[in-house]
């Protein structure tokens, strides 16, 4: 009885072991990461959803508004804005020529996108992977359809990136 005994406890211990070994073997290890230049430090993949709210007017009434007065020589009332029936959205519906770069607080650039997205749909996710950098800068620009010069570029820094300018007759032409 005893030797049945020791050989139900080994038993048990190897069943516990077993069960342990297939417990670490189950759980998924990320491994597989991006290459990556080390000196550039570790990336992070974000989703970008790039879209345009819809406009509103933090400065006038919805409704009727209760408020009024007709104490002094004026009295006034608010009143709602008038509508009309017409709605025609000025959102665009793609961003062309997008560029997505990174800074650091030092205005280093330090990721984003080696060149820019001929066209992106408004509300679509765009994926990079950026330097993990909890103080930096996201620069992001769509530079328009056909408009091909200046470019934020991975050369520049933040001031020079700043001080970039397109001609007023591209802006002026736009329909």
């Amino acid at each position: 009885m005893v030797s049945i005994g020791r050989n139900l406890e080994t038993k048990g211990v190897i069943m516990a072991l077993l069960t342990l070994v297939l417990m670490n073997i189950s759980c998924e290890d990320k491994i597989d990461n991006p290459a990556v230049n080390p000196s550039e430090g570790k990336t992070v993949e974000v989703s970008l959803h790039i879209g345009f709210a819809d406009e509103a007017d933090g400065y006038t009434v919805a409704t009727k508004s209760g408020t009024s007065t007709g104490k002094g020589a004026f009295s006034y009332e608010l009143q709602p804005n008038a509508m009309t029936k017409g709605d025609v959205s000025v959102k665009p519906d793609l961003l062309y020529n997008l560029e997505i770069q990174q800074y650091d607080q030092s205005g280093k650039r330090i990721g984003g996108m080696p060149s820019a997205v001929m066209q992106q749909a408004t509300g679509s996710a765009i994926t990079l992977s950026l330097v993990e950098n909890p103080d930096c800068q996201l620069v992001i620009v769509a530079w328009g359809d056909g408009n091909t010069s200046p470019r934020l570029g991975t050369g520049n820094t933040l001031e020079a990136v700043q001080k970039l300018s397109i001609d007023a007759s591209i802006i002026n032409n736009i329909p």
